[in-house]
Protein backbone atom coordinates (compact mmCIF):
# COMPACT_ATOMS: atom_id res chain seq x y z
CA UNK A 1 0.00 0.00 0.00
CA UNK A 2 2.91 2.40 0.85
CA UNK A 3 4.39 2.01 -2.37
CA UNK A 4 1.61 2.36 -4.70
CA UNK A 5 0.82 5.61 -2.60
CA UNK A 6 5.09 6.76 -3.27
CA UNK A 7 4.41 5.71 -6.91
CA UNK A 8 1.09 7.88 -7.29
CA UNK A 9 3.07 11.41 -5.34
CA UNK A 10 6.06 10.66 -8.16
CA UNK A 11 3.72 10.39 -11.26
CA UNK A 12 3.47 13.98 -11.61
CA UNK A 13 7.40 13.83 -12.51
CA UNK A 14 7.58 10.74 -13.98
CA UNK A 15 4.90 12.68 -16.71
CA UNK A 16 7.21 16.18 -16.68
CA UNK A 17 10.66 14.10 -17.56
CA UNK A 18 9.69 11.39 -19.34
CA UNK A 19 8.92 13.22 -22.80
CA UNK A 20 8.53 10.69 -25.82
CA UNK A 21 7.18 13.14 -28.50
CA UNK A 22 9.37 16.27 -29.04
CA UNK A 23 8.51 19.24 -26.49
CA UNK A 24 7.95 21.78 -29.72
CA UNK A 25 5.59 19.09 -31.70
CA UNK A 26 3.33 18.71 -28.01
CA UNK A 27 3.45 22.52 -28.23
CA UNK A 28 2.02 22.86 -31.74
CA UNK A 29 -0.46 20.22 -31.68
CA UNK A 30 -2.28 21.33 -28.01
CA UNK A 31 -2.25 25.14 -29.67
CA UNK A 32 -3.92 23.82 -32.65
CA UNK A 33 -6.33 21.99 -30.76
CA UNK A 34 -7.35 25.03 -28.45
CA UNK A 35 -7.55 27.15 -31.58
CA UNK A 36 -10.01 24.71 -33.44
CA UNK A 37 -11.78 24.84 -30.30
CA UNK A 38 -11.48 28.54 -29.69
CA UNK A 39 -14.79 29.35 -27.82
CA UNK A 40 -14.45 26.35 -25.33
CA UNK A 41 -11.14 26.93 -24.64
CA UNK A 42 -11.59 30.81 -23.92
CA UNK A 43 -14.71 29.89 -21.75
CA UNK A 44 -12.55 27.25 -19.56
CA UNK A 45 -9.61 29.65 -19.37
CA UNK A 46 -12.30 32.12 -18.05
CA UNK A 47 -13.91 30.20 -15.67
CA UNK A 48 -10.73 29.19 -14.18
CA UNK A 49 -9.27 33.05 -14.16
CA UNK A 50 -12.78 33.66 -12.43
CA UNK A 51 -11.72 31.89 -10.00
CA UNK A 52 -8.08 33.18 -9.63
CA UNK A 53 -9.19 36.49 -9.79
CA UNK A 54 -11.48 35.63 -6.71
CA UNK A 55 -8.42 34.58 -4.53
CA UNK A 56 -6.30 37.78 -5.65
CA UNK A 57 -8.76 39.96 -5.09
CA UNK A 58 -9.92 38.75 -1.66
CA UNK A 59 -6.50 37.94 0.09
CA UNK A 60 -4.93 41.03 -1.34
CA UNK A 61 -7.85 42.74 0.20
CA UNK A 62 -7.04 41.77 3.67
CA UNK A 63 -3.38 41.92 2.86
CA UNK A 64 -3.63 45.34 2.39
CA UNK A 65 -5.94 45.99 5.22
CA UNK A 66 -3.65 44.22 7.69
CA UNK A 67 -0.63 46.80 6.13
CA UNK A 68 -2.70 49.77 5.97
CA UNK A 69 -3.87 49.09 9.97
CA UNK A 70 -0.47 48.24 10.97
CA UNK A 71 1.23 50.80 9.15
CA UNK A 72 -0.89 53.63 10.85
CA UNK A 73 -0.34 52.11 14.66
CA UNK A 74 3.13 50.65 14.90
CA UNK A 75 6.89 52.18 14.51
CA UNK A 76 10.17 50.71 14.70
CA UNK A 77 10.59 52.84 18.21
CA UNK A 78 6.76 51.96 19.24
CA UNK A 79 7.42 47.92 18.98
CA UNK A 80 10.15 48.32 21.21
CA UNK A 81 8.09 50.50 24.32
CA UNK A 82 5.91 49.66 26.87
CA UNK A 83 3.19 51.43 28.66
CA UNK A 84 3.52 51.66 32.24
CA UNK A 85 0.26 53.06 34.07
CA UNK A 86 -0.08 53.27 38.21
CA UNK A 87 -2.39 50.30 39.77
CA UNK A 88 -5.15 51.89 41.03
CA UNK A 89 -6.59 49.34 42.31
CA UNK A 90 -7.81 50.09 46.21
CA UNK A 91 -6.09 46.99 47.79
CA UNK A 92 -3.23 47.30 46.18
CA UNK A 93 -3.04 51.04 44.85
CA UNK A 94 0.63 51.95 43.18
CA UNK A 95 1.70 54.94 42.20
CA UNK A 96 3.71 56.76 39.68
CA UNK A 97 6.09 59.55 40.32
CA UNK A 98 9.75 60.86 40.12
CA UNK A 99 11.06 57.84 42.28
CA UNK A 100 9.42 54.94 40.44
CA UNK A 101 10.68 56.71 37.46
CA UNK A 102 14.26 56.84 38.34
CA UNK A 103 13.93 53.35 39.23
CA UNK A 104 12.82 52.05 35.75
CA UNK A 105 15.12 54.13 34.24
CA UNK A 106 18.13 52.14 36.13
CA UNK A 107 16.93 49.14 34.80
CA UNK A 108 19.42 47.31 33.02
CA UNK A 109 17.78 46.93 29.36
CA UNK A 110 16.06 50.03 29.77
CA UNK A 111 17.16 52.71 26.60
CA UNK A 112 15.10 55.33 27.43
CA UNK A 113 11.96 56.98 29.61
CA UNK A 114 9.80 58.88 28.56
CA UNK A 115 6.37 60.36 31.29
CA UNK A 116 3.52 62.23 30.83
CA UNK A 117 1.86 63.74 33.42
CA UNK A 118 -2.25 64.81 33.66
CA UNK A 119 -4.47 67.33 34.54
CA UNK A 120 -8.13 68.91 33.41
CA UNK A 121 -7.76 72.41 32.45
CA UNK A 122 -9.61 75.23 31.01
CA UNK A 123 -8.98 76.41 27.09
CA UNK A 124 -9.94 79.80 26.03
CA UNK A 125 -10.08 80.96 22.92
CA UNK A 126 -11.97 84.45 21.40
CA UNK A 127 -13.50 84.85 24.80
CA UNK A 128 -15.09 81.21 24.31
CA UNK A 129 -14.14 78.24 27.04
CA UNK A 130 -14.26 75.39 27.22
CA UNK A 131 -12.87 72.05 29.44
CA UNK A 132 -10.39 69.63 28.55
CA UNK A 133 -7.33 67.72 29.62
CA UNK A 134 -3.76 68.46 29.28
CA UNK A 135 -0.75 65.96 28.90
CA UNK A 136 2.68 67.02 29.86
CA UNK A 137 4.93 65.12 27.58
CA UNK A 138 8.84 64.79 27.03
CA UNK A 139 9.23 65.41 22.72
CA UNK A 140 10.11 61.71 22.93
CA UNK A 141 6.84 61.06 23.93
CA UNK A 142 5.81 60.95 20.26
CA UNK A 143 8.19 59.32 19.14
CA UNK A 144 7.81 56.18 21.25
CA UNK A 145 3.86 55.91 21.47
CA UNK A 146 3.99 56.36 17.09
CA UNK A 147 1.49 58.55 16.95
CA UNK A 148 1.03 60.77 14.17
CA UNK A 149 -0.14 63.85 13.31
CA UNK A 150 -3.02 65.09 11.11
CA UNK A 151 -1.38 68.23 10.28
CA UNK A 152 1.54 70.42 11.88
CA UNK A 153 4.38 69.12 13.49
CA UNK A 154 5.47 67.55 16.97
CA UNK A 155 6.54 69.30 19.91
CA UNK A 156 10.32 69.65 20.44
CA UNK A 157 12.66 71.31 23.10
CA UNK A 158 12.19 74.65 21.94
CA UNK A 159 7.86 74.36 20.95
CA UNK A 160 8.00 76.11 24.66
CA UNK A 161 5.08 78.21 23.35
CA UNK A 162 3.56 75.20 21.36
CA UNK A 163 0.67 72.46 21.62
CA UNK A 164 -0.79 69.56 20.05
CA UNK A 165 -4.51 69.21 20.02
CA UNK A 166 -7.07 66.64 18.97
CA UNK A 167 -9.39 67.18 16.52
CA UNK A 168 -12.88 67.27 18.87
CA UNK A 169 -10.77 70.30 20.90
CA UNK A 170 -11.42 72.53 17.66
CA UNK A 171 -14.50 70.92 17.10
CA UNK A 172 -15.62 72.93 20.41
CA UNK A 173 -14.71 75.89 19.07
CA UNK A 174 -16.07 75.56 15.51
CA UNK A 175 -11.97 75.55 13.84
CA UNK A 176 -11.15 74.11 10.88
CA UNK A 177 -8.54 72.03 10.82
CA UNK A 178 -6.41 72.68 7.74
CA UNK A 179 -6.96 76.76 9.17
CA UNK A 180 -6.38 76.12 13.23
CA UNK A 181 -2.78 76.06 12.75
CA UNK A 182 -1.24 78.99 14.51
CA UNK A 183 -4.26 80.05 16.49
CA UNK A 184 -3.37 81.29 19.41
CA UNK A 185 -5.60 79.83 23.25
CA UNK A 186 -4.73 80.18 26.75
CA UNK A 187 -4.59 77.52 29.23
CA UNK A 188 -5.77 77.10 32.96
CA UNK A 189 -4.82 74.10 34.89
CA UNK A 190 -7.99 73.20 36.75
CA UNK A 191 -6.87 71.19 40.10
CA UNK A 192 -8.78 68.72 41.47
CA UNK A 193 -9.29 68.56 45.39
CA UNK A 194 -7.53 65.65 45.39
CA UNK A 195 -4.15 65.49 43.50
CA UNK A 196 -3.74 62.11 43.28
CA UNK A 197 -6.76 61.55 40.85
CA UNK A 198 -5.66 62.49 36.93
CA UNK A 199 -7.64 62.89 34.48
CA UNK A 200 -8.09 61.59 30.93
CA UNK A 201 -9.64 61.89 27.65
CA UNK A 202 -12.85 60.42 28.60
CA UNK A 203 -13.61 61.93 31.82
CA UNK A 204 -12.83 65.67 30.00
CA UNK A 205 -16.36 66.95 30.49
CA UNK A 206 -15.28 67.72 34.09
CA UNK A 207 -17.14 70.63 35.90
CA UNK A 208 -14.79 73.37 37.28
CA UNK A 209 -17.00 72.83 40.29
CA UNK A 210 -14.90 69.69 40.84
CA UNK A 211 -11.30 71.87 41.03
CA UNK A 212 -10.60 73.47 44.32
CA UNK A 213 -8.09 75.67 42.78
CA UNK A 214 -7.45 77.39 39.03
CA UNK A 215 -3.63 78.19 37.98
CA UNK A 216 -3.59 80.17 35.00
CA UNK A 217 -0.48 80.15 32.81
CA UNK A 218 0.83 83.21 32.15
CA UNK A 219 1.94 82.82 28.32
CA UNK A 220 -0.20 82.35 24.97
CA UNK A 221 -0.11 79.26 23.14
CA UNK A 222 0.12 78.78 19.34
CA UNK A 223 -1.64 75.49 18.04
CA UNK A 224 1.35 73.18 16.41
CA UNK A 225 -0.34 70.46 15.46
CA UNK A 226 -3.70 68.38 15.35
CA UNK A 227 -4.10 64.89 15.64
CA UNK A 228 -6.96 62.95 14.65
CA UNK A 229 -9.29 61.85 17.67
CA UNK A 230 -12.90 61.96 18.75
CA UNK A 231 -11.72 62.23 22.74
CA UNK A 232 -10.81 66.23 23.90
CA UNK A 233 -7.45 66.85 25.21
CA UNK A 234 -3.86 68.42 24.41
CA UNK A 235 -0.62 67.85 24.45
CA UNK A 236 2.28 70.45 25.72
CA UNK A 237 5.38 70.17 27.26
CA UNK A 238 5.98 68.29 30.95
CA UNK A 239 8.03 72.36 32.08
CA UNK A 240 4.60 73.75 31.51
CA UNK A 241 4.05 71.27 34.98
CA UNK A 242 6.15 72.93 37.23
CA UNK A 243 3.63 75.60 37.85
CA UNK A 244 1.75 73.05 40.03
CA UNK A 245 3.57 70.81 42.85
CA UNK A 246 2.23 67.51 41.85
CA UNK A 247 4.40 64.78 41.37
CA UNK A 248 2.75 61.79 39.59
CA UNK A 249 2.16 60.34 36.58
CA UNK A 250 -0.15 59.48 34.55
CA UNK A 251 1.48 56.86 32.04
CA UNK A 252 5.39 56.21 31.29
CA UNK A 253 6.63 55.33 27.84
CA UNK A 254 9.45 53.01 28.59
CA UNK A 255 11.70 51.75 25.24
CA UNK A 256 13.98 48.75 25.64
CA UNK A 257 17.21 47.92 23.80
CA UNK A 258 15.48 45.14 21.93
CA UNK A 259 12.97 43.14 21.03
CA UNK A 260 14.52 40.23 22.83
CA UNK A 261 14.60 41.96 26.27
CA UNK A 262 10.79 43.59 26.02
CA UNK A 263 9.33 40.74 28.00
CA UNK A 264 12.02 40.82 30.56
CA UNK A 265 11.63 44.18 31.29
CA UNK A 266 8.17 43.67 31.47
CA UNK A 267 8.05 41.52 33.89
CA UNK A 268 10.43 43.67 36.15
CA UNK A 269 8.10 46.66 36.15
CA UNK A 270 4.86 44.05 36.58
CA UNK A 271 6.69 42.76 40.10
CA UNK A 272 6.70 46.54 41.41
CA UNK A 273 3.17 46.52 41.53
CA UNK A 274 2.58 48.75 38.03
CA UNK A 275 0.13 47.86 35.33
CA UNK A 276 2.14 47.17 31.92
CA UNK A 277 0.87 46.85 28.07
CA UNK A 278 2.87 46.35 24.92
CA UNK A 279 2.16 47.36 21.27
CA UNK A 280 3.17 43.75 20.30
CA UNK A 281 0.30 42.88 22.31
CA UNK A 282 -2.34 44.73 19.84
CA UNK A 283 -0.36 43.44 16.69
CA UNK A 284 -0.73 40.08 18.10
CA UNK A 285 -4.44 40.47 18.16
CA UNK A 286 -4.98 42.39 14.91
CA UNK A 287 -2.62 39.85 13.10
CA UNK A 288 -4.62 36.99 14.86
CA UNK A 289 -7.97 38.47 13.46
CA UNK A 290 -6.55 39.14 9.86
CA UNK A 291 -5.02 35.26 9.84
CA UNK A 292 -8.26 33.84 10.13
CA UNK A 293 -9.37 36.46 7.76
CA UNK A 294 -7.09 35.39 5.05
CA UNK A 295 -7.63 32.00 5.72
CA UNK A 296 -11.89 31.96 5.20
CA UNK A 297 -10.85 33.99 1.99
CA UNK A 298 -8.62 31.88 0.64
CA UNK A 299 -11.24 28.88 1.47
CA UNK A 300 -13.69 30.82 -0.52
CA UNK A 301 -11.63 31.21 -3.26
CA UNK A 302 -9.92 27.48 -3.36
CA UNK A 303 -13.86 26.89 -3.86
CA UNK A 304 -14.37 28.69 -6.76
CA UNK A 305 -11.23 27.48 -7.86
CA UNK A 306 -12.59 23.60 -7.75
CA UNK A 307 -15.78 24.52 -9.45
CA UNK A 308 -13.67 26.38 -12.24
CA UNK A 309 -11.38 22.45 -12.35
CA UNK A 310 -14.18 20.94 -12.65
CA UNK A 311 -15.31 22.86 -15.88
CA UNK A 312 -11.64 22.20 -17.35
CA UNK A 313 -11.90 18.52 -16.12
CA UNK A 314 -15.71 19.01 -17.97
CA UNK A 315 -13.81 20.35 -21.06
CA UNK A 316 -11.16 18.17 -21.31
CA UNK A 317 -13.26 14.73 -21.07
CA UNK A 318 -15.16 15.78 -24.28
CA UNK A 319 -11.96 16.15 -25.89
CA UNK A 320 -11.59 12.87 -24.79
CA UNK A 321 -14.75 11.77 -26.47
CA UNK A 322 -14.29 14.55 -29.65
CA UNK A 323 -10.53 12.91 -30.39
CA UNK A 324 -11.30 9.09 -30.28
CA UNK A 325 -10.67 8.63 -33.77
CA UNK A 326 -7.94 10.86 -34.22
CA UNK A 327 -6.26 8.89 -30.67
CA UNK A 328 -6.80 5.50 -32.75
CA UNK A 329 -5.16 6.37 -35.75
CA UNK A 330 -1.97 8.15 -33.95
CA UNK A 331 -1.70 4.76 -31.81
CA UNK A 332 -1.97 2.97 -34.94
CA UNK A 333 0.77 4.86 -36.75
CA UNK A 334 3.20 3.98 -33.53
CA UNK A 335 2.33 6.60 -31.05
CA UNK A 336 2.97 5.52 -27.52
CA UNK A 337 0.84 5.07 -24.45
CA UNK A 338 2.57 8.02 -22.93
CA UNK A 339 2.93 10.49 -25.80
CA UNK A 340 -0.56 10.08 -25.72
CA UNK A 341 -0.91 11.10 -22.22
CA UNK A 342 1.41 13.76 -22.97
CA UNK A 343 -0.42 15.52 -25.57
CA UNK A 344 -3.37 15.73 -23.00
CA UNK A 345 -1.61 16.59 -20.08
CA UNK A 346 -0.06 19.46 -22.14
CA UNK A 347 -3.40 21.19 -23.01
CA UNK A 348 -4.86 20.73 -19.48
CA UNK A 349 -1.77 22.53 -18.07
CA UNK A 350 -1.41 24.61 -21.11
CA UNK A 351 -5.04 25.90 -19.87
CA UNK A 352 -4.38 25.63 -16.25
CA UNK A 353 -1.47 28.32 -17.41
CA UNK A 354 -3.62 30.38 -19.29
CA UNK A 355 -6.48 30.64 -16.43
CA UNK A 356 -4.07 31.35 -14.07
CA UNK A 357 -2.27 34.35 -15.94
CA UNK A 358 -6.02 35.39 -16.85
CA UNK A 359 -7.07 35.59 -12.98
CA UNK A 360 -4.16 37.36 -12.11
CA UNK A 361 -4.55 39.96 -14.56
CA UNK A 362 -8.58 40.00 -13.69
CA UNK A 363 -7.39 40.33 -9.88
CA UNK A 364 -4.78 43.22 -10.76
CA UNK A 365 -7.52 45.42 -12.52
CA UNK A 366 -10.62 44.74 -10.59
CA UNK A 367 -8.37 45.71 -7.40
CA UNK A 368 -7.32 48.76 -8.75
CA UNK A 369 -10.80 49.74 -9.64
CA UNK A 370 -12.00 49.57 -6.57
CA UNK A 371 -8.83 51.11 -4.77
CA UNK A 372 -9.76 54.07 -7.51
CA UNK A 373 -13.49 54.49 -6.13
CA UNK A 374 -12.47 53.82 -2.59
CA UNK A 375 -9.95 57.02 -2.76
CA UNK A 376 -12.25 58.88 -4.94
CA UNK A 377 -14.65 58.70 -2.11
CA UNK A 378 -12.45 59.45 0.64
CA UNK A 379 -11.40 62.64 -1.48
CA UNK A 380 -14.70 63.74 -2.04
CA UNK A 381 -15.83 63.26 1.92
CA UNK A 382 -12.13 65.08 3.19
CA UNK A 383 -9.98 62.01 3.77
CA UNK A 384 -6.88 61.02 2.19
CA UNK A 385 -5.34 58.58 -0.28
CA UNK A 386 -4.83 55.16 0.57
CA UNK A 387 -3.65 51.59 -1.15
CA UNK A 388 -6.63 49.07 0.77
CA UNK A 389 -4.71 46.11 -1.54
CA UNK A 390 -1.45 44.48 -1.10
CA UNK A 391 -0.25 41.27 -2.77
CA UNK A 392 2.93 39.56 -1.71
CA UNK A 393 5.28 38.66 -4.64
CA UNK A 394 5.15 34.84 -3.08
CA UNK A 395 1.47 34.64 -3.05
CA UNK A 396 1.52 35.48 -6.73
CA UNK A 397 3.63 32.84 -7.49
CA UNK A 398 2.11 31.00 -4.98
CA UNK A 399 -1.28 31.15 -6.95
CA UNK A 400 0.33 30.89 -10.24
CA UNK A 401 2.16 27.17 -9.22
CA UNK A 402 -1.85 26.49 -7.63
CA UNK A 403 -3.04 27.11 -10.99
CA UNK A 404 -0.45 25.05 -12.57
CA UNK A 405 -1.16 22.07 -10.51
CA UNK A 406 -5.27 22.41 -11.22
CA UNK A 407 -4.20 22.38 -14.78
CA UNK A 408 -2.44 18.92 -14.32
CA UNK A 409 -4.47 17.53 -12.47
CA UNK A 410 -7.81 17.89 -14.20
CA UNK A 411 -6.15 16.76 -17.34
CA UNK A 412 -4.27 13.87 -15.31
CA UNK A 413 -7.30 11.39 -15.26
CA UNK A 414 -8.68 12.51 -19.33
CA UNK A 415 -5.00 11.56 -20.50
CA UNK A 416 -4.82 8.29 -18.59
CA UNK A 417 -8.20 6.91 -20.37
CA UNK A 418 -7.24 7.99 -23.40
CA UNK A 419 -3.87 6.43 -23.45
CA UNK A 420 -5.46 3.26 -22.74
CA UNK A 421 -7.86 3.03 -25.44
CA UNK A 422 -7.67 0.21 -27.70
CA UNK A 423 -6.90 1.53 -31.62
CA UNK A 424 -9.05 -0.88 -33.22
CA UNK A 425 -12.09 0.52 -31.28
CA UNK A 426 -11.15 3.82 -31.71
CA UNK A 427 -10.62 3.77 -35.12
CA UNK A 428 -14.67 2.22 -34.74
CA UNK A 429 -15.73 4.77 -32.83
CA UNK A 430 -18.49 7.03 -33.71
Amino acid sequence: MIRRLVRFSLRPLYYLFQVDILVADIVEITLQRLVTKKFRSILTVMGMGIGVGAVYFLVSLTFGVQKLVIGKIATSESLLSLDVLPNTDIKNMVRLNSQVISKIQKLDQVAEVSPAKSLPAEISYNHLKAQTVTYGVDPSFFRLSGMELSGGQYLTSDSTNQVIVSSSVLSLFNLNPKTALGARIRLSFLLPSDLNLSATPSTASAGLESASQVVAIPQQFVIGGIVNDEANYLYLLNTHFNLVNYDEYKLVKVKVKSQSTLNQVREQIVSQGFLVSAMTDTLDQINKIFNVTQITFTLIGIVALLIAAIGMLNTMTVSLLERTREIGIMKAIGATERGIQQMFLAESVLMGLGGGGAGLVIGFVFCQLVNFFVNLLALSLGGSRLNIFYTPLWFLMLVFCFSLVIGFFTGLFPARRASRLNPLDALRYE
